[in-house]
């Protein structure tokens, strides 16, 4: 998905960007889950992937698509597969029902820590990306 926003400020190969003319929605938009959009400020952050931007221009920003269902999956439905057959296991090599709890919700906040270390590495793979300058110098609207 194109954006079409304006540069309210610049830092270092990051912009933040003020949305000025929408194709859709945020409620459509198939990033709306893992968007970093500031809802206080209706402002968000974008690399420069390489453009040179100034405060006040009029930029195309590209959205890369995400599939709301693997996202889902691996946020939702993975980690309840990974609680029920570690529950499973531990039952099965005859710990107690408080321990096999216990190690599942162990292996759970493990497989957490991976997806936030994945996370982290994957967002600039995800993130918004500003592809041209559309017009220069624009005075910045309140």
């Amino acid at each position: 998905m194109k954006e079409k926003m304006q540069v309210v400020a610049v830092e270092k190969d990051i912009a933040i960007l003020k949305i000025i003319s929408s194709e859709a929605s945020c409620e459509s938009c198939p990033m709306a889950l893992i968007c970093k959009r500031d809802e206080s400020e209706g402002t968000i952050k974008a690399s420069l992937n390489g453009v040179k931007v100034k405060p006040g221009d009029i930029v195309l920003v590209k959205t890369p698509k995400a599939s709301i269902t693997k996202l889902s999956f691996f946020i939702y439905t993975l980690p309840l597969v990974i609680f029920i057959i570690s529950l499973l296991i531990f039952k099965k090599l005859s710990f107690s029902d408080e321990l096999s709890f216990l190690y599942s919700l162990i292996f759970l906040a493990i497989y957490y820590l991976i997806l936030r270390f994945l996370d982290k590495k994957l967002a600039k793979k995800f993130a918004p990306k500003v592809v041209k300058v559309l017009e220069r110098g624009l005075f910045i609207s309140a």
